[in-house]
């Protein structure tokens, strides 16, 4: 999701080659007013306003000064995407640059995530900077209680080692075949699960 919405907004301004590739790769509509409504739609459903979890996908584009935007265009990612567009100085405050999108995506994630971008990571080359951050909290329907953690076998590329291990006895769903083992856990509102 997080791939196919920030080249989804890379999309809405490209053309030529660059939009005809991208649309070859995505199989985006070429339909503006369908791929940009679907968008829009799968971006409310994916951040809904409940109390029994928070998710929320933030989305942002950031081009290097001169390089303006046409309003038609930062019109389409606000309304479709719910994505912000801002002109930056990668060229001449690539560390500014890069402290001012730390400082969106962690205000974007609870400061769950407080540095996208490490030191040396954009460059005064750098020109553009699709950013798309995802926070979510949500708890168990079955809840792992601590006081039921144990020492456990666990084993690593290099060998077998004793970690921590949450420990919780229910019925999950769960499926195998010979390539993969795959679990589903719940969360607390029956709606979302985590696959592992």
């Amino acid at each position: 999701y997080s791939i196919t919405t920030a080249l989804g907004m890379a999309y809405e301004g490209a053309k030529s080659q660059t939009a005809s590739e991208i649309q070859t790769l995505f199989g985006f509509p070429t339909d503006s007013t369908a791929r940009q409504s679907a968008f829009a739609t799968l971006h409310k459903h994916l951040n809904p306003q409940k109390a029994g979890y928070q998710l929320s996908i933030a989305n942002s584009f950031w081009a290097q000064q001169g390089f303006d935007f046409l309003p038609e265009y930062t019109d389409v990612l606000r309304e479709h995407y719910s994505a912000e567009a801002t002109n930056v100085d990668f060229a001449g405050e690539t560390e500014a640059t890069r402290l001012r999108i730390n400082k969106w995506v962690s205000d974007k994630t609870a400061e769950r995530i407080p540095e996208l971008f490490e030191p040396g990571m954009l460059t005064p080359d750098t020109r553009l900077a699709l950013v798309n951050a995802i926070y979510f909290k949500g708890k168990w329907a079955e809840q792992f209680d601590p006081e039921r953690t144990q020492e456990r076998e666990f084993r690593a590329p290099d060998g077998k080692v004793m970690a921590p291990t949450m420990w919780h006895k229910a019925d999950f769903e769960y499926g195998e075949d010979e390539n993969v083992q795959v679990i589903a856990l719940p969360y607390a509102d029956s709606e979302l699960e985590m696959l592992v």
